[in-house]
């Protein structure tokens, strides 16, 4: 199992437990974390995903040592759909912003499919916030 060298206190309210580690946490950790996450979000438990959507880029910048990853930007852009979901626009559009930042200098191109995706979600944000 593939580890990460970053040592990280992970304190989590996950299903109604507190799970509470000292320890090395492994990629494959975090991507589970992720993936639980994701899927909080699509049965609609906004808070439980948001804790993890939340931890989860705390540990990742944390492992990489720097915001300028693009697996900075995908969680991002993932909490920044969980606020526009939750009509919280105000906290979704810095996210989307930092999140196609990242991907520009990551990919060093407009046209790859992520930075496609959020230009076009940022749009309809724009879109929304003229309406409101």
């Amino acid at each position: 199992m593939a580890r990460i060298g970053a040592l990280v206190l992970v304190v989590l309210l996950v299903a109604g437990h507190v799970y509470a580690e000292d320890t090395m946490v492994s990629e494959e950790g975090m991507q589970e974390l992720y993936n639980r996450a994701e899927e909080y979000q699509s049965n609609g438990e906004y808070e439980k995903a948001e804790t993890l959507y939340k931890r989860v880029l705390e540990m990742i910048k944390k492992a990489y040592k720097t915001e300028e990853h693009e697996d900075v930007a995908n969680v991002m852009n993932n909490l920044a759909g969980l606020y526009y979901a939750t009509h919280r626009y105000t906290e979704a559009e810095p996210l989307y912003k930092r999140a196609l930042e990242i991907w520009k200098k990551v990919y060093n191109t407009e046209e790859h499919e992520n930075v496609v995706k959020v230009w076009k979600t940022w749009q309809r944000f724009i879109e929304l916030q003229v309406v409101m």
